[in-house]
C-alpha cells in the first residue's frame, strides 16, 4: 500500500524589528509511505519542493533576515518490533 500526501504553508508579508517588510512566501511538502509487508515502511518527505528562498523572519536593516530552509529530503526506514498486525 502507497499513502501520499501534499501540504503548503503560506505565510503573509511581515514587518521586522525596525520597520521593513518582510515579503510573503508559499512553500509546497510532499510525502509517500510505502508499506512493505507486515513490519516495515519506508517514508519518503520533500520540503520546499519547489526550492522557493524566503525570508523566514526579519530582524534589523543592519542584521537582515534570516533565510528559510532549501529543498530537503528526508527517508525514513520504520519497523514494528512488538505489537505487528
Amino acid at each position: 500500500m502507497i499513502s501520499a500526501a501534499v501540504g503548503g504553508e503560506y505565510i503573509g508579508e511581515r514587518v521586522s524589528l525596525d520597520g521593513q517588510p518582510v515579503q510573503a512566501y508559499t512553500i509546497f511538502d510532499a510525502s509517500l509511505i510505502q508499506r512493505l509487508g507486515e513490519r516495515y515502511e519506508v517514508l519518503l518527505r520533500v520540503s520546499n519542493l519547489t526550492d522557493e528562498e524566503y525570508a523566514a523572519s526579519g530582524f534589523t536593516r543592519r542584521n537582515g533576515h534570516l533565510p528559510g530552509q532549501p529543498r530537503s529530503a528526508f527517508l525514513e526506514l520504520r519497523a514494528r518490533w512488538c505489537g505487528a498486525e
